[in-house]
């Protein structure tokens, strides 16, 4: 008896969108058409990029960053002071800046750092605390950044997309989300492109104290927001789902400001290889910016039509 194998043809076109910026290369790949995504690496500062549009009219990247970058006038944020009484255990000073406990465990893997759940705000261990093991310690997850093989690809109908060739476990830093740290615009909605932009400030949906809120906290006072428009990261291209696997958790790590911190990606649960990435944007996002039509096309969507059947 033959059997018979149809292999899909996988057309690679770029073996690293981040021209080595990243510690582990970020494939492209486009099963679909010959569209291809291409990141000029422009040298000028992100304020001064033109608005660069793609084919279907989304803002286009123009530099792979790794690191947050700060719009002209905004304030370096201010390097925490580690109290004496830590000096000799600084993880001591990170577990009560947490409530009362480390943020990260091991993983059975000895090495892959795990976050139990969100937080209102993740407090790592960062430079200012003169932790000996520097970026090796357990309590520095996002500073090590991605730690996955992941591919950009081309998806049927959503733009790009991003998945692993590896397995994610379930509470492992995923990817991070850079762009320009600017001043949240009062009129941000009539003008500026904001399809690439985060509020920074701590959860929504966590009070300051970790506790879980039924309410979105709708009062927050914004003031930066972070900008991937025109300079970013891999993350910028991780859509939406309406049943995601992976959470939005803010971080302070190198700095104590909480109105800037750093925007990471955690695995919701247990990642298989080649399974999209995904994250929830949100009703409003999906309401406002996409006149309430959503593409995940999950079953549970919260925005699709009733069923046919």
């Amino acid at each position: 008896m033959r059997v018979c194998c149809i292999l899909q043809v996988r057309t690679l076109f770029s073996n690293d969108i981040s021209k080595g910026k990243e510690a582990i290369p970020i494939v492209g790949v486009n099963d679909w058409d010959d569209d291809r995504l291409e990141i000029e690496d422009a040298g000028a500062s992100a304020e001064t990029l033109p608005l660069v549009r793609d084919k279907f009219g989304c803002p286009a990247l123009q530099r792979y960053i790794t690191e947050d970058e700060r719009a002209p006038g905004i304030p370096e944020p201010e390097v925490p002071v580690l109290p004496e009484q830590f000096k000799d255990d600084p993880h001591k000073y990170i577990a009560q800046l947490n409530g009362g406990n480390l943020p990260y465990e091991l993983a059975s893997d000895g090495k892959t750092g795990i976050l139990g759940s969100s937080m209102a705000m993740v407090y790592e261990c960062g430079p200012w605390t003169g932790c000996q093991l520097g970026l090796s310690c357990p309590q520095a997850v996002t500073q090590r950044g991605c730690q996955w093989r992941l591919e950009v690809f081309k998806t049927r109908g959503r733009g790009w997309g991003v998945r692993s060739w590896d397995q994610i476990p379930y509470g492992a830093f995923v990817t991070a989300f850079h762009g320009l740290i600017r001043l949240a615009l009062r009129d941000e909605d009539d003008e500026v492109d904001d399809t690439f932009v985060f509020n920074l400030d701590k959860r929504s949906d966590f009070s300051w104290d970790n506790q879980f809120l039924e309410e979105p906290d709708r009062q927050r006072d914004v003031k930066y927001v972070l900008d991937s428009t025109r300079v970013g990261s891999v993350g910028r291209y991780i859509n939406h789902s309406c049943n995601p696997n992976c959470w939005v958790q803010p971080v302070l790590s190198r700095h104590g400001d909480r109105k800037m911190p750093s925007i990471a990606f955690f695995a919701m649960r247990n990642i298989p290889p080649m399974e999209e990435l995904a994250y929830d944007y949100g009703s409003s996002y999906i309401q406002t910016r996409l006149d309430g039509q959503c593409h995940c096309g999950h079953a549970v969507c919260a925005f699709a039509g009733p069923s046919s059947s």
